[in-house]
């Protein structure tokens, strides 16, 4: 579907993913909330506080009951996080790859596209039903498939004797009869 199409939807979607460019923070609040919840754990398995102090015991339960929740809730905004950062990556992917002379002009960025698509492409297929999201993790591992494998399709970008001699004949510098 075109930009044209979706008059208003995809920037909408692009101010709402904007708050994920903080999603390294959340790591590290996520990580503090870890600690908080393993030192709330050690103080409520402390016998002698709870038999002292039953109202502290009842306020590390509610603490780490909260810590829980805030927990789950950086879980929910990190998988929307990944998720439209894969929508967006189809998305560049698509215009990139819809220029009709990328491949000629560009192969490079018409491979790193086709990776991108692939990419995004596995991180959504998780929410497919069996056997298809089988596949998610093959896909998302797909980025720089493509790439890797224009250094090895492309001639003039093929490692050793015969790479050179094909980039030397498109600087005007070689001959044919050399790949003899």
């Amino acid at each position: 579907m075109s930009d044209e199409k979706m008059p208003g939807r995809w920037e909408r979607l692009t101010k709402w993913g904007a708050g994920c460019a903080v999603i390294g923070e959340a790591e590290d609040v996520k990580a503090a909330i870890k600690h908080a919840r393993q030192i709330l754990g050690v103080a409520s398995n402390m016998d002698r506080v709870g038999r002292v102090a039953p109202k502290v015991m009842e306020h590390l339960r509610q603490a780490t009951e909260g810590l829980e929740k805030i927990d789950e809730g950086l879980e929910k905004v990190d998988n929307f996080c990944k998720d439209f950062i894969a929508m967006w990556r189809i998305h560049a992917a698509i215009k990139v790859l819809n220029d009709p002379g990328v491949m000629y002009e560009d192969s490079n960025r018409a491979a790193e596209a086709f990776g991108e698509l692939f990419a995004g492409a596995g991180r959504l297929a998780r929410y497919l039903p069996a056997p298809a999201n089988q596949y998610a993790d093959i896909l998302a591992g797909c980025s720089q498939f493509f790439v890797k494998m224009r250094g090895l399709i492309v001639p003039e970008l093929r490692p050793g004797t015969q790479g050179d001699i094909l980039r030397k004949i498109n600087r005007g510098t070689g001959s044919y009869g050399d790949l003899r």
